[in-house]
């Protein structure tokens, strides 16, 4: 009986221990309102954004699964057609493996518990346009900063050298 006993008390305390860990959660994990008057966005160089599109809102939520990144986000934007509200969900690959969508991509690259970086990339007939997307977290975790910085090329051809274009 004082065997049982024992294992009993060990099992209990191996579950204390096991759920009084907190659990490795980034900091950037949680639901992120966009600061629209803080925010300013420059030229949108892919290809099919309207030239006149303004965010006005966008709340963002960022989990970490497993081995994924999932985010969903409600944005409201305007364009000459009046505003527009949409919803969109994605989950990337943790470990950097490209998500295709259509003829672009996206990837994620932890930098540590407090940023991150998403990488996009499209490739249409005559330009390829790529985009990093870094996320950064305030020092007393009550902002999320995103700052984008965007590249624009002309399309190379499959046979030329793919250093090549513009």
């Amino acid at each position: 009986m004082s065997r049982f006993a024992g294992v009993c008390a060990l099992a209990v305390i191996i579950s204390v221990a096991v759920l009084g860990q907190k659990a490795d959660i980034p900091k950037w994990a949680g639901t992120w309102e966009l600061d629209v008057q803080e925010s300013s966005f420059g030229k949108i160089l892919f290809p099919g954004a309207p030239v006149d599109f303004t965010l006005l809102s966008q709340r963002a939520k960022l989990e970490q699964a497993t081995d994924k990144l999932k985010m969903s986000a409600d944005i409201v934007y305007s364009d000459a057609n009046g505003p527009h509200k949409v919803h969109e969900e994605s989950s990337l690959s943790l470990d950097g493996q490209e998500t295709v969508i259509g003829p672009g991509s996206l990837s994620f690259r932890r930098i540590d518990d407090s940023t991150f970086d998403i990488i996009s990339r499209l490739n249409t007939k005559n330009t390829n346009v790529g985009e990093v997307s870094h996320f950064a977290v305030s020092s007393d975790g009550q902002t999320l900063t995103e700052t984008k910085t965007q590249t624009e090329r002309e399309a190379v051809p499959e046979d030329a050298e793919k250093n090549s274009g513009a």
